[in-house]
């Protein structure tokens, strides 16, 4: 319910709510009070979870009488519901609305008094503090037409659902992401109202409502929040952003000067906002908004398309890169005719294949790589000095073995041997001449032989009968082979 009007203790700052404290809501959810990391006009910020749960959110508190947190609880229930922010995106084809969403709300009792409450999600930081810190206190032109994207989409749903905000500043806008300003939302909507019933009807006691140098020409003069209202409000934000400085920036004490500074300011378009903003990147979309704002009527909605199309026309301005050579280049490439790109293209994978086949044809199996006695079948990797120098060390070793004793001589040559050392009918000479050195690996007596074969280094597989003739025979000739070089097979 809403507070009564006749309270005495309206906008009075709420009690301390020690850390700890539970709340219950309608829907029987336990939320835990956090600590308190801010302080409101007239309320207290804290950070809670929802028990048996890790995410932090924010609960802001007043007391129950209090009309601030009363007004943006009635936003967040009739504008600021999850499923009416997903609906919008759907609408449009977004993927982000800088706009919070409610997760609960209520009234109750700590001690001896009521209080309110309204739990939204937390964010990483304001959007102020990173200012402040900032070289001039001022964001660059990219940052600005990224604030102003994520606030002109959140102000075209909030006007579609016929309220305004009328209180945008940087201590309003929050960042889901630190430094990541594609992220911002706008938060606060104690001065939020519904505006499709407005009349321009100024009200003295009204006057100069909101924050002094950024709030609207309409507030100063004691009228309700309008929509155009909301544009000129965040035309003097993405000046200040841009440029560090307002015109009216040391009359903040005396809002009517402030109004006045503003009068003046609009009548000296353009020149005036071409001596603040000095060519900047954005100084075309904050022309737009303050030429929108003021042809708008009072209770008119604003036109949102000609604004996306400057904004839209401003961002690729920002975004297309200096011309340079490798661009014409580049250019010039993409301008050739389809034919000749096909031809190439194709011209390109056969020759790649031909290599590949290439490769695959030249390239033995592992299975089929010649075993090297002593050398432990290194794999490729090895460096090429490791195989030299076992290489050598094999060698070495065979030499020293073979001292004093007959090399072998492959199969091949073994008709000619026996020739030389037979002694006179010890050996049989093949009555039948041999047509080839090697016999047919697909003979049936050569797949026999193969499986009585002993195998022994630096000698290829002689069989067992001709082995044992040569070995008798060769000890006639040992002083002879002594002195000449040791052979080895391959």
């Amino acid at each position: 319910m809403p507070p009564k009007k006749g309270n005495n203790r309206l906008h009075e700052l709420c009690t301390q709510v020690k850390s700890g404290t539970s709340i219950v809501d309608v829907k029987k959810r336990t939320f835990v009070v956090g600590n308190q990391f801010a302080v409101g006009g007239f309320g207290r910020i804290h950070t809670c979870k929802e028990a048996g749960t890790s995410k932090e959110l924010v609960i802001k508190l007043e007391p129950a009488g209090n009309g601030p947190l009363f007004t943006e609880v009635n936003v967040f229930q009739r504008i600021l519901r999850a499923e009416l922010i997903e609906n919008f995106k759907a609408k449009n084809k977004i993927r982000w609305l800088g706009v919070p969403h409610v997760i609960a709300n209520g009234i109750f009792d700590y001690g001896t008094e009521r209080m309110r409450y309204l739990i939204i999600p937390k964010y990483a930081v304001s959007l102020e503090s990173i200012r402040e810190s900032a070289k001039g206190g001022k964001f660059s032109s990219e940052v600005c037409l990224q604030i102003a994207q994520c606030i002109i989409d959140a102000l075209e749903y909030i006007h579609d659902l016929d309220y305004t905000h009328a209180d945008i500043k940087a201590a309003n806008i929050l960042l889901e992401r630190a430094n990541d300003f594609s992220s911002a939302v706008l938060v606060d909507y104690g001065l939020a109202r519904k505006s499709n019933t407005n009349e321009d009807k100024p009200d003295k006691k009204r006057a100069h409502n909101g924050t002094a140098i950024f709030t609207s020409r309409d507030a100063h003069r004691g009228c309700q929040p309008s929509y155009r209202g909301d544009l000129e409000i965040l035309a003097y934000n993405l000046i200040f952003w841009a440029s560090g400085k307002l015109p009216w920036l040391a009359l903040e004490a005396t809002p009517q000067k402030v109004f006045e500074a503003k009068q003046k300011f609009f009548a000296d378009l353009p020149d005036s906002l071409s001596s603040l903003t000095k060519g900047a990147s954005c100084e075309e979309l904050v022309k737009v908004l303050l030429e929108v704002s003021n042809k708008t009527s009072y209770t008119a909605k604003v036109d949102y398309k000609l604004i996306k199309k400057t904004f839209v026309r401003t961002s690729s301005k920002l975004a297309t890169p200096k011309r340079s050579s490798r661009a014409v280049k580049s250019r010039r490439k993409a301008e050739l005719p389809i034919e000749k790109t096909v031809a190439k293209k194709k011209a390109a994978v056969k020759r790649k294949s031909e290599e590949d086949v290439e490769n695959v044809q030249t390239t033995p199996p592992k299975s089929r790589r010649e075993v090297v006695p002593g050398l432990s079948n290194f794999p490729a990797r090895k460096t090429p000095q490791r195989k030299v120098a076992v290489a050598k060390k094999v060698e070495k070793k065979y030499k020293r073995l073979s001292m004093g004793r007959v090399v072998l001589k492959p199969s091949s040559s073994l008709q000619v041997f026996e020739e030389q050392i037979s002694p006179g009918g010890n050996t049989k000479k093949s009555e039948k001449p041999q047509t080839s050195s090697t016999p047919s690996a697909d003979s049936p007596a050569t797949k026999a032989r193969i499986a009585t074969l002993k195998k022994a280094p630096g000698v290829q597989n002689f069989p067992r009968g001709r082995r044992s003739i040569a070995v008798r025979q060769v000890a006639l000739r040992n002083a002879a082979v002594r002195k000449a070089e040791p052979e080895f097979a391959a």
